[in-house]
């Protein structure tokens, strides 16, 4: 085709010019050539219009362009970042299920108990299928940056850590204990997950004194173990709660004293999940945002409860990482928990016609329904990406998953977990106006996470 540019072409520099585009506006500036024919110019599309400013950098003076036309094309992408930010996976010792070490900051392999006699003495701790715990040890020779901890969990024998704990030998051999196991084992932290302190049957339970004893064994271990070793724990809901009597008399505590115990830890994984059960009528969530329950009515505990809650407690929010479920769980009756390869790989392929999902957008979960009735929720790689991008906005540390056990082969759903903190995204932006009789393409770079948006110098081209 004849070029239709018949005049010298001059430089124009716009500026004002507005875009409203994805609730956002963009000033931009650009460096484009005018034509002064309008011949073989192409018909310009219908788009939008809206009014621009044009300086005719030659002459030296302003032009008017009451009508612009404008489309947008709008590519995004994600991509790596250095960044602080922590994805926590617990291994589970008891099942299958090695993470990816690539997808994971840390793991907590979950797999020790402390040995106490029945008498209530503690003579050190057992750690359960070390040819498992190797496996995960092993995983720091593909990536050398990834951080493992041991995860304890309590135990059933002689009242536990409530009884072991109480004395302050116990806590101080403990302490020691962990530290030559991490010295000789070359791994990098102590994570515990009481549930919880003050918290249980009578045998397991001390509310005058549980809460106090599990702050003084994280001081112990803190001071035996160092500033470079972590130090972190499987968090309740919220601050430690009064437990009275049934006339209301204060007896003691349980959970956890936030404020005290905040010093001597890296950070709390609070365990957003379990909230409640699928075939409970009032709120049948097990892990969700946060909302309303099927039947109307406000549902107290969820994750928007439970940041609260730290919140009030005054707790440093970039020492606090989100819980994820791997999971979806029908009752407690039979513990069960349906995992998420279960619910994506068979029970949704598998059996179409008795079970279906829906992603519900109020609490931010998908629903599993058995023939039409609610049966669970659960987290999936949608929801993990609205609640990590939440989490991100209120400053949290990270976010943490239980377990590995529940992901599928191809790992999506740790994918889901790193693209979610260590990545961010990327949107390359491309307008097409028409200036007068010239039809103009420009493309801005914008990096964006929910409404964050950072611009960077605009590149432009006919």
């Amino acid at each position: 085709m004849k070029s239709s540019i018949q005049h010298s072409p001059f430089s124009i520099l716009h500026s004002a010019f507005c875009v409203q585009h994805s609730a956002f506006c963009i000033p931009l500036v650009l460096l484009a050539l005018v034509a002064c024919d309008n011949h073989d110019q192409p018909t310009p599309p219908k788009y939008d219009t809206t009014v621009v400013t044009v300086y005719d950098t030659t002459y030296q003076q302003t032009l008017r362009c009451d009508t612009v036309a404008i489309d947008t094309l709008v590519r995004d992408t994600l991509v790596d970042v250095q960044n602080d930010r922590v994805v926590v996976g617990y291994v589970q010792s008891w099942l299958d299920g090695i993470p990816d070490p690539f997808l994971n900051t840390n793991l907590c392999y979950m797999g020790a108990t402390p040995d106490i006699t029945p008498d209530s003495v503690y003579t050190g701790f057992t750690v359960m299928n070390p040819n498992v715990f190797k496996r995960v040890v092993a995983l720091k020779e593909k990536n050398p940056n990834l951080k493992i901890s041991l995860s304890f969990a309590n135990s059933d024998v002689a009242g536990g850590f409530s009884h072991m704990l109480k004395n302050p030998d116990y806590r101080h051999k403990f302490a020691e204990d962990c530290l030559e196991f991490c010295q000789s084992n070359g791994i990098d932290g102590i994570d515990l997950d009481w549930e919880f302190p003050g918290k249980g049957s009578d045998a397991l339970t001390d509310v005058v004194h549980d809460v106090d004893n599990y702050t003084a064994v994280f001081k112990e271990l803190r001071e035996v173990m160092g500033p470079n070793y972590l130090l972190t724990v499987a968090g309740y809901i919220t601050d430690k709660e009064t437990v009275k009597d049934s006339y209301g008399n204060k007896l003691g505590y349980r959970g956890i004293d936030l404020k005290k115990i905040e010093p001597y830890l890296d950070w709390i994984n609070l365990m957003c999940y379990d909230y409640d059960q699928g075939e409970t009528r009032h709120c049948p969530h097990n892990a969700f945002m946060g909302g309303q329950s099927d039947n109307g009515s406000s549902v107290y505990w969820s994750i928007i409860a439970s940041y609260r809650a730290y919140l009030a407690a005054k707790y440093p929010m970039n020492k606090l990482v989100l819980g994820i479920a791997f999971y979806g769980r029908h009752s407690f009756v039979n513990s069960k928990e349906y995992q998420y390869k279960e619910i994506e790989d068979v029970l949704l392929k598998n059996f179409p016609h008795m079970y279906t999902k829906k992603y519900n957008n109020t609490w931010q979960v998908p629903c599993l329904y058995k023939n039409g009735e609610f049966f669970c929720s659960y987290d999936d790689p949608q929801s993990i990406a609205y609640k990590g991008g939440w989490a991100v906005r209120q400053g949290l540390k990270g976010l943490m998953y239980w377990s590995s056990a529940g992901d599928n082969n191809k790992k999506d759903l740790q994918h889901a977990c790193w693209d979610a903190m260590k990545k961010e995204l990327i949107t390359d932006t491309t307008f097409t106006y028409q200036v007068d009789s010239l039809l103009v393409t420009d493309t801005i770079i914008t990096e964006r996470r929910d409404t964050t948006i950072t611009k960077q110098p605009l590149a432009s081209k006919r």
